[in-house]
């Protein structure tokens, strides 16, 4: 199975993994390596989402949808194949981890989307300071940490490997 999507996806993974090397050699006793621990736990959020929505992508691929590229989530994924006549298990068990609130998929997101959102303490004066969304501070809305990003791109890889091996069975 053979598609654009396929390599963007092990492309996104690599990344994530590669960020994870990082994690665990930088150090963080000052300001400016807990800076740059956050900017890499964010960078491995992006990367883990990015490759999710190509995973999405590949799947639609697979059962011929065109214009993937308007594919985003797993709804957008569902009517293209709905239109198809098709509903396979694999999307229905991303839908379901959707559902969870506590599934490595939900909480990927909602770190992903914590990103997006402004702090809720009043903005720094001066212009010097890098106001930046601690991720793995016990108050962000969900606290990313080296292990759990390692754990939710473990389950990632898992659960893509899995469902490329039951789709080529197709």
């Amino acid at each position: 199975m053979g598609s654009a999507s396929l390599g963007m996806v092990n492309q996104k993974l690599a990344y994530t993994r590669a960020l994870l090397t990082q994690l665990r050699v930088l150090p963080e006793a000052n300001a400016g390596q807990r800076l740059a621990r956050q900017a890499v736990l964010d960078a491995g959020i992006f990367h883990l989402v990015c490759a999710y929505n190509h995973y999405l992508r590949e799947l639609a691929e697979h059962s011929a949808v065109t214009q993937v590229e308007q594919i985003t989530t797993e709804n957008d994924l569902e009517q293209a194949l709905l239109a198809q006549g098709k509903s396979p298990a694999e999307l229905h068990e991303l839908q379901e981890l959707r559902r969870q609130p506590e599934s490595w998929l939900t909480q990927l997101h909602a770190s992903y989307d914590a990103c997006w959102r402004l702090p809720n303490q009043k903005p720094v004066q001066s212009a010097m300071r890098i106001q930046a969304l601690d991720l793995e501070a016990a108050s962000a809305p969900l606290a990313m940490t080296e292990k759990r990003l390692q754990g939710m791109c473990e389950a990632a890889e898992e659960l893509i490997t899995r469902h490329r091996e039951s789709v080529t069975e197709w």
